[in-house]
């Protein structure tokens, strides 16, 4: 029986997901600071229960560059938002004591992002530290101490 890691990089072999798959693929993969038999186990249980929708909430964030609600596309977004587009979250609003662990090999909460979000809320940010891992690190890294 293939493994996780070999089934996904068969559908990677598929045209269509050719491009998306290898960008997933490089981002779970970082075995300089991960270990591979755990992102083995993390991918086996992936999504976890996350539905189609926070990934594309994700996506169209990423693709937007803003801040905004989920874009359900123009009839529903004026039927929901009274507008054609989104709004933007008021982020301005924001008022809970957060801590931010971030990592600087990170490709998808990258530190410019993280940087911007800091900024955006610094009033709030309680706790803020970026370390040398990426962003699945936090529960695959080979090494585990920067949790104590």
């Amino acid at each position: 029986m293939p493994t996780v890691m070999e089934g996904l990089i068969f559908a990677c072999d598929m045209p269509l997901l050719k491009k998306a798959c290898f960008e997933v693929l490089g981002m779970l993969n970082n075995q300089s600071v991960d270990d591979p038999k755990a992102a083995e186990t993390f991918l086996s249980n992936e999504p976890s229960g996350a539905s189609w929708r926070t990934f594309a909430y994700y996506a169209q964030s990423i693709n937007s560059g803003k801040w905004s609600l989920y874009d359900y596309g123009i009839l529903e977004n004026k039927k929901i938002y009274g507008s054609n587009q989104p709004p933007l979250v008021p982020i301005e609003n924001y008022r809970v004591p957060t801590a931010l662990f971030s990592g600087s090999l990170d490709a998808l909460a990258n530190p410019a992002d993280v940087a911007n979000l800091s900024a955006s809320i610094h009033d709030h940010v309680v706790f803020e530290k970026e370390y040398l891992l990426d962003h699945f690190s936090f529960v695959i890294a080979k090494d585990m101490t920067y949790f104590t």
